[in-house]
Parts: C-alpha cells; structure tokens; sequence
C-alpha cells in the first residue's frame, strides 16, 4: 500500500469519521430540541396586503401550523365560490384537476377533487386527493369550509407520491359594510424537510391569499356563486 493511500485511509478513519459522527449526533440533538419545543400559541409572521399571517409551535410537531386573517369586497356566495368550485384551479395554477364526485344536499356541500401539484426541485411532484365540504350557521350567516386530505378516495395509478396530511379550515364571516371577513387554519404535510417547508410556506400562503384577493375583483369571480349560501342581506 502506498504511503499516501495510507495517509488518505488514516485521515478518513481519524478525522472524517468523527467529524461526521459528530454532525450526526448533533443534527439529532437539533432535530429532537426542535420538535419538542413550542409554545402552542400563535405568533405573528407577516402582514402584507391586509393578509395577516401567524404560526404555531406544538410540541411534538415539527411542521408549523399557519393561520390567515383578511377581509374581501366579495359577496359571501362569491368567496365559498372561489374556495371549492372546480373551475378556480386554472386560475391558481393548477392544471390538471379532475372533479370526482360532488354532493350538494341542503344545508351541506360535499365534493372531492384530485390534482398534482409540481414542487421545486429536488422534490417534484405531489398528488393531492380532497374533499372540500361547507355548511352556513342559519342564524349568523356563518360558513365554515372544510379542506381535507381524502388519499383513499381515488385509487393510485401513478408512482407520485401521494399527499396524506391536509387539513385547511376556513371561517367567513359576512360584514355589514359588504366585506366578508376571513380567518383560515392551515396544517399541511407536503412530505419535504420541515425546515424547508417552515421556511416558506408563509410566504407561499401570502402569494395565495394576495391572488384571491385579486381574483374577487374580477366579474367573472363576482358573477360566480356557490350552492345554497344565503348572504347577510337576507336574515
């Protein structure tokens, strides 16, 4: 064995190796302090736009929990609208999805899509299976509009991995000054490093809220209106 491949072994097995035991370790270490920590209260992120963004720590949870409140000039029908009707996936971006099966049956609207959505590489493709359902508190004109990862509603047929964890809660309340106020709970799992998906969702979550709003002032989403929502006008 030559004396410089014996230097090359020596090094690797006296230096590299504790080195990167060390990484590990201390990753290890990072990772557990990380997820055990939290103060399960939300904390401001952001504000742009009038989109106001905060985020939860729970212990045990690595993934950050995000909530979003904003106000539209939009008729409550036009916002429950825009939030489950199919046709709003072009508009967002999406360009695959495939409506399979909706229910609407006073007071309730039951529906469930499936979609891809292209993340940045290095982690490519997710599909996503949902159900999106709402109901209207008769008395308050209330809704609430429930997002949910439903991945055994559609058989697989492809190797992309599928979505598991997605659970997005909408309240919009109606306002006597024409405005529907909004205030969204979002947990989702996109199956990518948490400390890269920590990193940006709120600022993915901001872009979404900043195109709604703009897309509400457009007479094509004001003409649009959802099943069976009864606007404050009409207590």
């Amino acid at each position: 064995m030559s004396t410089a491949l014996s230097k090359t072994i020596l090094f690797f097995k006296n230096v590299l190796v504790p080195i990167i035991f060390l990484l590990i370790v201390v990753g290890y270490i990072i990772d557990d302090l990380w997820t055990n920590s939290g103060s399960n209260q939300w904390e401001a992120q952001k504000t742009d736009n009038s989109i106001a963004i905060y985020s939860l720590k729970a212990p045990g949870d690595p993934l950050l929990k995000y909530k979003v409140k904003t106000r539209v000039k939009a008729s409550l029908s036009n916002v429950v609208a825009y939030i489950t009707n199919e046709n709003t996936a072009k508009d967002i971006g999406i360009t695959d999805l495939v409506r399979l099966e909706e229910i609407e049956s006073e007071p309730l609207f039951v529906a469930y899509d499936a979609y891809t959505v292209a993340l940045p590489d290095p982690f490519g493709k997710r599909e996503v299976v949902i159900q999106l359902q709402y109901s209207q508190d008769p008395d308050t004109k209330q809704v609430e509009v429930n997002v949910l990862a439903a991945p055994h509603k559609k058989p697989r047929d492809s190797d992309t991995k599928r979505m598991v964890y997605l659970s997005n809660t909408w309240l919009l309340t109606p306002a006597e000054d024409g405005y529907v106020e909004i205030e969204a709970i979002s947990e989702v799992d996109f199956q990518i490093p948490y400390f890269v998906a920590n990193s940006v969702l709120a600022d993915v979550i901001s872009e979404q809220f900043t195109i709604m709003q703009n897309l509400l002032k457009t007479e094509k989403y004001q003409r649009r209106e959802a099943a069976f929502i009864h606007e404050l006008a009409s207590i």
